[in-house]
């Protein structure tokens, strides 16, 4: 049922060759460079996606605010080509997302009319829960499997000069011009000890942690594809990996990547594309660690991370373990929205309201007016009922997802899609979409998800004679 939930946007792929050979082509509409022009849309968006933050902090401050819809254009363009070119998925998927957009839009008017909500607000919450989604749709029918190489390349030649850049941001003062804020007049979010969690060239640290589990989905990939990625790139990605997780001083970024590699281990004893690249990994790990510990940045970096750790442990768990503080604060994340529901109002706060330019339209300072979490506040914004059917809507979608990558992985061996899933699926369930750069890895990490549990790759035997593999 949650295969096919989302339509016919997936057509059944023959089963691999008995030998192991590459399986059958994708259909025609997916092939060649037949939407050349869709693609290169994908790409702005990605782009987009990586410095939009560079561009409100360091190139077009004074435009920090309206390029936080600057992907929004993209979206539209992209719709409109896919329906031109007769491509875009009218599946119950997309039924659904647009039955909730319509009672949206309905609701959102309600609560303007009622004289609560600014119109701005209310429009900027309706685009952050509905906007993009339909990319998520789009992105398999359009890219291949060699879009997806060289987006992986791409991802890991950034993840090197990401980290270093990263390094200096943690490095440096906090007032230096590399830690500049997205918002005037705020400074980057503390860490520890006067260090800032380092954002590169993101608005935010939230970029980091929702970029850097991409990195090793697709070093996983790399360490498989061996000619595909040089070994130089393959060693340099492990090794920015390496780097960054106490540079960063982000308990979710070290969440987060380490939900990818669990998963990865979940594969271990099934595939030979997984254990290979896991020991490569660890091997890497080994090596550097000792001799990062070398380097005062990274000394200082660690001491700082144990510093964030404790003192959060301290704060959510009253001395308890610093992974069950954890735990204790997902789950309420989580949980938090039955809490929220009493003392909503039935059509709820307003859309948009719990957002950053939600307060600012409304002239609020900066900051959650709402709760913090995604769950309860969409149970605030939109109210009991309608906040839970878009609940259930997350749910089902990171449900789909996840049916959908683990019988690639099943079926093809295919790694990629699986370890994209850890990646985005946590984001598609309950990252926050009043985030522009959240909302951006939630849409753009599920398409790729599917568009490579969608396309055919090589299939690996064990003892296959001349196998591509590591």
């Amino acid at each position: 049922m949650p295969a096919t939930f989302y339509g016919s946007a997936f057509v059944p792929r023959a089963a691999p060759h008995a030998m192991g050979h590459a399986r059958p082509a994708a259909p025609a509409w997916n092939g060649g460079n037949r939407h050349a022009d869709i693609k290169r849309w994908l790409w702005i968006y990605f782009w987009l996606l990586i410095f939009e933050g560079a561009l409100r902090k360091w190139t077009f401050a004074q435009a920090a605010n309206l390029l936080l819809v600057v992907r929004d254009p993209v979206a539209l363009l992209i719709y409109f080509k896919a329906l031109t070119q007769r491509i875009f998925p009218f599946n119950v998927g997309i039924m659904l997302i647009g039955l909730l957009a319509i009672a949206g839009l309905a609701l959102a008017s309600l609560q303007v009319l009622s004289g609560g909500v600014h119109p701005l607000v209310a429009a900027y919450g309706w685009r952050c829960y509905f906007l993009q989604l339909p990319v998520i749709f789009i992105i398999p029918r359009v890219l291949t499997f060699p879009d997806l190489q060289k987006l992986g390349r791409w991802i890991l030649w950034l993840a090197v000069p990401m980290s270093i850049l990263m390094a200096f941001q943690f490095w440096l003062p906090p007032g230096h011009w590399l830690n500049a804020s997205a918002i005037e007049g705020r400074i980057q979010i503390m860490s520890a000890v006067g260090r800032i969690r380092p954002p590169g060239t993101f608005s935010f640290i939230t970029g980091p942690a929702a970029y850097y589990p991409w990195v090793i989905a697709f070093l996983f990939a790399a360490l498989s594809w061996r000619n595909t990625y040089s070994l130089w790139l393959r060693v340099a990605a492990a090794l920015s990996v390496v780097l960054v997780l106490p540079v960063s001083g982000s308990r979710a970024m070290a969440a987060s990547c380490l939900i990818v590699l669990v998963v990865a281990g979940i594969g271990f004893f099934k595939s030979e594309q997984i254990r290979r690249p896991l020991i490569f990994i660890l091997v890497i790990a080994a090596v550097a660690l000792p001799l990062f510990s070398l380097t005062p940045v990274f000394r200082a970096a660690v001491a700082v991370f144990q510093e964030r750790w404790d003192a959060a442990t301290q704060y959510e768990n009253a001395g308890g373990s610093g992974t069950a503080g954890m735990v204790k604060r997902t789950y309420n994340d989580l949980a938090g929205f039955v809490d929220a529901m009493p003392d909503t109002p039935s059509t709820g706060e307003g859309m948009g309201v719990g957002t950053n330019v939600g307060a600012v339209l409304m002239g609020n300072r900066v900051g959650f007016q709402l709760a913090e979490a995604e769950w309860p506040r969409m149970v605030q914004e939109c109210g009991p009922v309608f906040g839970m059917a878009m609940i259930l809507m997350r749910f089902s979608l990171t449900l789909f997802l996840f049916v959908t990558a683990w019988r690639a992985f099943q079926r093809d061996n295919n790694i990629l899609a699986w370890l994209l899933f850890a990646a985005s699926g946590p984001l598609v369930l309950y990252s926050q979409t009043g985030q522009p750069t959240g909302l951006g890895f939630m849409v753009f990490g599920a398409g790729l998800c599917l568009a490579a549990a969608r396309n055919p790759t090589p299939v690996f035997q064990a003892g296959q004679a001349g196998q591509p593999w590591l």
